[in-house]
Protein backbone atom coordinates (compact mmCIF):
# COMPACT_ATOMS: atom_id res chain seq x y z
CA UNK A 1 0.00 0.00 0.00
CA UNK A 2 0.86 3.62 -0.63
CA UNK A 3 1.70 5.78 2.10
CA UNK A 4 -0.02 8.99 1.01
CA UNK A 5 1.38 11.79 3.32
CA UNK A 6 2.10 15.20 1.92
CA UNK A 7 -0.21 15.70 -0.94
CA UNK A 8 -0.05 18.66 -2.86
CA UNK A 9 -3.55 21.49 -3.18
CA UNK A 10 -3.95 22.61 -6.61
CA UNK A 11 -6.68 25.24 -7.05
CA UNK A 12 -7.82 27.28 -10.55
CA UNK A 13 -11.16 29.44 -10.74
CA UNK A 14 -12.87 28.63 -13.78
CA UNK A 15 -15.09 31.07 -14.23
CA UNK A 16 -18.85 31.23 -16.11
CA UNK A 17 -18.66 28.36 -18.60
CA UNK A 18 -21.13 27.51 -21.31
CA UNK A 19 -20.87 23.84 -22.10
CA UNK A 20 -17.54 22.94 -21.60
CA UNK A 21 -15.51 20.10 -19.78
CA UNK A 22 -12.63 19.87 -17.11
CA UNK A 23 -10.03 17.87 -17.65
CA UNK A 24 -6.83 16.38 -15.71
CA UNK A 25 -4.15 16.23 -18.34
CA UNK A 26 -0.91 14.09 -17.40
CA UNK A 27 1.64 13.77 -20.13
CA UNK A 28 4.69 12.04 -18.26
CA UNK A 29 7.96 13.34 -20.18
CA UNK A 30 9.11 10.19 -21.28
CA UNK A 31 11.10 10.64 -24.97
CA UNK A 32 14.63 9.75 -24.35
CA UNK A 33 15.38 8.03 -27.40
CA UNK A 34 18.52 5.60 -25.87
CA UNK A 35 18.21 2.07 -25.58
CA UNK A 36 18.98 1.58 -21.71
CA UNK A 37 16.65 4.41 -20.30
CA UNK A 38 13.81 3.99 -18.85
CA UNK A 39 10.84 6.18 -17.90
CA UNK A 40 9.76 5.89 -14.10
CA UNK A 41 6.82 8.65 -13.56
CA UNK A 42 4.30 8.27 -11.09
CA UNK A 43 1.15 10.55 -10.90
CA UNK A 44 -2.09 10.25 -8.68
CA UNK A 45 -4.96 12.90 -8.02
CA UNK A 46 -7.42 12.43 -5.38
CA UNK A 47 -10.01 14.73 -3.76
CA UNK A 48 -11.49 16.46 -6.94
CA UNK A 49 -13.84 19.11 -5.66
CA UNK A 50 -16.05 21.23 -7.86
CA UNK A 51 -17.66 24.47 -6.28
CA UNK A 52 -19.86 26.98 -7.34
CA UNK A 53 -18.41 30.15 -6.39
CA UNK A 54 -21.41 32.14 -6.23
CA UNK A 55 -23.33 29.61 -3.69
CA UNK A 56 -20.34 28.24 -2.36
CA UNK A 57 -21.62 24.68 -3.05
CA UNK A 58 -19.91 21.30 -3.98
CA UNK A 59 -21.38 20.68 -7.65
CA UNK A 60 -18.96 17.87 -7.89
CA UNK A 61 -16.82 16.11 -5.29
CA UNK A 62 -15.31 12.61 -5.51
CA UNK A 63 -13.13 11.35 -2.98
CA UNK A 64 -12.95 7.79 -4.93
CA UNK A 65 -13.83 6.46 -1.24
CA UNK A 66 -16.60 4.23 -2.78
CA UNK A 67 -14.05 2.71 -5.37
CA UNK A 68 -15.63 4.79 -8.08
CA UNK A 69 -14.99 7.55 -10.56
CA UNK A 70 -18.23 9.23 -9.36
CA UNK A 71 -19.02 11.65 -12.21
CA UNK A 72 -15.89 11.59 -13.84
CA UNK A 73 -14.48 9.21 -16.80
CA UNK A 74 -11.42 8.36 -18.42
CA UNK A 75 -11.21 9.94 -21.61
CA UNK A 76 -11.58 7.63 -24.98
CA UNK A 77 -8.65 8.76 -27.01
CA UNK A 78 -5.82 9.05 -24.88
CA UNK A 79 -2.99 6.37 -23.96
CA UNK A 80 -2.85 5.87 -20.59
CA UNK A 81 -5.55 5.21 -17.93
CA UNK A 82 -6.00 6.40 -14.38
CA UNK A 83 -5.87 3.15 -12.34
CA UNK A 84 -7.71 2.97 -8.59
CA UNK A 85 -5.55 2.63 -6.01
CA UNK A 86 -5.86 2.00 -2.30
CA UNK A 87 -3.46 4.07 0.80
CA UNK A 88 -2.91 5.56 4.01
CA UNK A 89 -4.71 8.95 4.21
CA UNK A 90 -3.13 11.85 4.79
CA UNK A 91 -2.55 11.32 8.70
CA UNK A 92 -1.16 8.15 7.88
CA UNK A 93 -4.28 6.29 9.45
CA UNK A 94 -7.39 5.01 7.52
CA UNK A 95 -6.99 3.43 3.88
CA UNK A 96 -8.69 5.57 1.11
CA UNK A 97 -8.77 5.59 -2.56
CA UNK A 98 -7.21 7.75 -4.79
CA UNK A 99 -6.10 7.76 -8.55
CA UNK A 100 -2.76 6.93 -9.61
CA UNK A 101 -0.87 7.01 -13.78
CA UNK A 102 2.52 5.03 -13.94
CA UNK A 103 4.22 4.35 -16.98
CA UNK A 104 7.60 2.79 -17.25
CA UNK A 105 7.36 3.06 -21.49
CA UNK A 106 9.50 5.62 -23.15
CA UNK A 107 6.63 6.60 -25.93
CA UNK A 108 5.02 10.30 -25.33
CA UNK A 109 1.87 9.16 -23.86
CA UNK A 110 -1.00 11.02 -22.12
CA UNK A 111 -3.87 9.69 -19.56
CA UNK A 112 -6.63 12.07 -19.09
CA UNK A 113 -9.74 12.57 -16.73
CA UNK A 114 -12.41 14.48 -17.72
CA UNK A 115 -16.11 15.98 -16.10
CA UNK A 116 -19.24 16.06 -17.57
CA UNK A 117 -19.87 19.24 -19.03
CA UNK A 118 -20.66 21.59 -16.59
CA UNK A 119 -23.96 23.58 -17.00
CA UNK A 120 -23.88 27.15 -18.70
CA UNK A 121 -23.77 30.54 -16.61
CA UNK A 122 -22.53 29.46 -13.12
CA UNK A 123 -19.29 30.50 -11.66
CA UNK A 124 -16.83 27.70 -10.53
CA UNK A 125 -14.05 26.90 -8.43
CA UNK A 126 -11.96 23.32 -8.60
CA UNK A 127 -9.69 22.52 -5.97
CA UNK A 128 -7.83 18.99 -6.29
CA UNK A 129 -5.13 17.19 -4.15
CA UNK A 130 -1.99 15.49 -6.43
CA UNK A 131 1.43 14.22 -6.14
CA UNK A 132 4.05 13.94 -8.99
CA UNK A 133 7.57 12.36 -8.70
CA UNK A 134 9.77 10.42 -11.24
CA UNK A 135 12.32 11.19 -13.37
CA UNK A 136 10.97 12.50 -16.33
CA UNK A 137 7.61 13.39 -14.92
CA UNK A 138 6.33 16.04 -17.58
CA UNK A 139 3.16 17.98 -16.72
CA UNK A 140 -0.40 17.63 -15.11
CA UNK A 141 -2.54 20.30 -16.23
CA UNK A 142 -5.99 21.36 -15.98
CA UNK A 143 -7.85 22.65 -19.08
CA UNK A 144 -10.96 23.85 -20.28
CA UNK A 145 -12.28 21.31 -23.51
CA UNK A 146 -15.00 22.66 -25.85
CA UNK A 147 -17.18 21.09 -27.56
CA UNK A 148 -17.62 23.92 -29.79
CA UNK A 149 -16.26 23.44 -33.33
CA UNK A 150 -15.07 26.96 -33.32
CA UNK A 151 -13.36 26.75 -30.80
CA UNK A 152 -10.09 24.90 -31.82
CA UNK A 153 -7.54 25.17 -28.22
CA UNK A 154 -8.46 24.08 -24.58
CA UNK A 155 -7.82 26.61 -22.16
CA UNK A 156 -5.60 25.77 -19.30
CA UNK A 157 -6.23 27.11 -16.18
CA UNK A 158 -3.52 25.16 -13.95
CA UNK A 159 -0.29 23.59 -14.84
CA UNK A 160 2.65 22.11 -13.07
CA UNK A 161 5.73 20.37 -14.53
CA UNK A 162 8.40 18.79 -13.14
CA UNK A 163 8.84 16.45 -9.94
CA UNK A 164 8.27 16.94 -6.22
CA UNK A 165 9.07 15.14 -3.25
CA UNK A 166 9.01 11.09 -3.36
CA UNK A 167 6.32 11.21 -0.04
CA UNK A 168 4.33 7.87 -0.69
Amino acid sequence: MDDLHMWNLGTARIGKQNGRQIQAVATPDCTDDSEDSTCNVVMALDDLNLVNCQQKHQEVSCDFEDGSLCSWQQDQQDDLDWEMMEGKDSQGTEEGHFLKLWTVDNSPLTGTLESLVLPPDQRYCFSFKYKMYGDTIGSLKVILKSHDPMVLEPEIVWQRTGTGANRW
